[in-house]
């Protein structure tokens, strides 16, 4: 108890059971494949330990003492990321480079899923818990979700990004005849993919 906590770690969690044994020294805890930062063992029932830096769902819980192990399967999960901004928050039609800010994205270089709408960010990197860096792709319209996925858990923010409306600087030819069939070159800027 509890059975979740933010992939920072750092929650204290309460591993309840039976034959814990009689000295700390001999106990260790585990939620998925890492051990805990820290243990204090309450009784032959009862441990507390601190989670460490992780990420994910569907964590075993198992307690060690000496040679033997018992485990409860998937009692704990990394709580899901949580997007909450991106840096730009638009761009030309073209795409850019941006940073997402939020929180449980897990450690540096954990593997990351950044997508802007439906397209997927090239590049996605896990800079820090609170942090991901990636490039978006090119893509027209406003109003696109931002979502980051580590490992199967999804966070998103609605219509955190945009690209920018296209603008016309010139018309070349800027006249032609009133019968038509007159080719005309449109310049100018955010036209799309």
């Amino acid at each position: 108890v509890p059975s979740s906590g933010p992939a920072a770690g750092g929650t204290e969690v309460t591993v309840e059971g039976s034959n814990f044994g009689p000295s700390a020294g001999s106990v260790s805890v585990s939620l998925g494949e890492t051990a805990c930062t820290s243990l204090t063992l309450v009784s032959h029932t009862s441990a507390v330990c601190t989670s460490a830096v992780g990420v994910g769902s569907g964590h075993d819980v198992s307690v060690t003492v000496g040679s033997q192990a018992g485990s409860l399967s998937s009692g704990w999960q990394y709580d899901a990321p949580v997007v909450a901004s991106i840096t730009p928050d638009h761009s030309g039609t073209e795409g850019a480079a941006v940073q997402i800010a939020g929180s449980n994205f897990g450690p540096a270089a954990t593997p990351a899923a950044v997508a802007v709408g439906e397209t997927s960010c090239s590049d996605a990197s896990v800079v820090s818990d609170s942090s991901v860096t990636c490039t978006v792709g090119a893509g027209i319209d406003a109003g696109h979700a931002v979502s980051v996925t580590v490992e199967q858990q999804a966070g998103s923010l609605a219509a955190a990004f945009s690209y920018e409306a296209p603008t016309v600087s010139g018309v070349v030819p800027s006249s032609g005849p009133a019968a038509g069939g007159t080719e005309v070159t449109v310049e100018g800027s955010n036209f799309g993919p």
